[in-house]
């Protein structure tokens, strides 16, 4: 090769070929790395970078390179390190090489709907507000939408963009749904609920039925430790809204006489008149009697029973004795 030289130079003549041997020029890249608990990518203009599948590419010296950050369904862009910050888009001269890295972090969407919704009745304005059961995550704000093919309200019943299910329902029947909260970015969260339309249930009226009653008299009566009885009760209810009053009589109650030496004995007892009160919630019905009969053993009773159209069946109860009862509207 010095020979080669120092023949080019004697000679005096520029001939193709005759330079020293450089190595070829290398240009200078950019590399992204991405880190998180989320998922993304990022690109480039130019075009170049895909990442994550190309998060390298080489680049001419001093090309100006713009890095754009794409957040994945249910994650945030945090920003970026390296050779570029914030969280806007990223601009990189290439007059070296360069690094940049991208932060993604979890933020999943969701939402939490009763899995059934508080029941509607025919004829009575209705209203449930979806954002009260706590959009999360995602990106705000929200809109919601039903699911497409899963379902829809009771007729009468619609969803509105702003969450709200609202309208006045029309027929008694009982319908699944899927409600869906969608976030800014257009991601999507549906979650299935169940609403059901009643025929307004009001106990106004009068009914009558039946009750047993077993009480453990044993405190009192050394010889009769229990005694179970029955007998017809009557009662005239007023409902207003969920509020329960009225009046009821029980027929046929024993009275217990005690006296002071635990000698007990039964003697059947005239009818007790006394006053209802209690609440109605949704189709169980909650309400005391309460007898102002001095001489009654059991001057209180508390009746807990479910509501199934004209009919209302359940457990009864007091001091020291428990027993059932069913009641029918007249």
């Amino acid at each position: 090769m010095i020979k080669y030289l120092a023949l080019c130079l004697i000679i005096g003549v520029v001939i193709t070929g005759c330079s020293d041997e450089t190595a070829p020029s290398v240009q200078p890249g950019l590399t992204v790395n991405m880190i998180g608990t989320g998922q993304g990518t990022v690109t480039s203009s130019p075009e170049g970078i895909a990442c994550g599948n190309q998060c390298r590419k080489d680049f001419t010296n001093n090309t100006v390179v713009t890095l754009t950050a794409i957040p994945g369904p249910d994650s945030d862009f945090d920003g970026w390190t390296g050779d570029c910050s914030g969280k806007s888009a990223c601009s990189v001269n290439i007059n070296g090489d360069k690094a940049v890295t991208a932060s993604f972090s979890s933020n999943p969407l969701d939402f939490f709907p009763p899995a059934v919704l508080p029941f509607a009745v025919v004829g009575v304005a209705y209203l449930h507000d979806f954002n009260l059961d706590g959009p999360v995550g995602g990106k705000s704000p929200y809109r919601f939408q039903l699911a497409t093919g899963v379902g829809f309200p009771p007729f009468g019943l619609s969803v509105k963009p702003d969450g709200t299910l609202s309208g006045t329902p029309t027929t008694e029947e009982k319908r699944n749904f899927d409600v869906c909260v969608v976030d800014n970015s257009g991601h999507q969260k549906c979650k299935s609920t169940e609403l059901e339309v009643k025929v307004e249930d009001d106990l106004t009226g009068s009914w009558e039925g039946e009750y047993t009653l077993s009480m453990d008299i044993s405190t009192y009566c050394f010889n009769m430790p229990t005694i179970t009885h029955s007998g017809a009760f009557t009662a005239d209810f007023f409902q207003d809204d969920d509020e329960l009053t009225g009046s009821a009589t029980i027929h046929d109650l024993y009275n217990i006489n005690i006296d002071g030496f635990g000698d007990c004995s039964t003697v059947s007892g005239p009818s007790y008149t006394g006053a209802v009160t209690g609440t109605v919630v949704d189709e169980l019905v909650t309400f005391n009697l309460n007898f102002g009969d001095p001489d009654l053993f059991m001057n209180e009773l508390d009746m807990t029973g479910t509501q199934t159209g004209t009919k209302i069946s359940g457990d009864l109860g007091g001091i020291d004795g428990d027993g059932s009862f069913s009641l029918v509207k007249k």
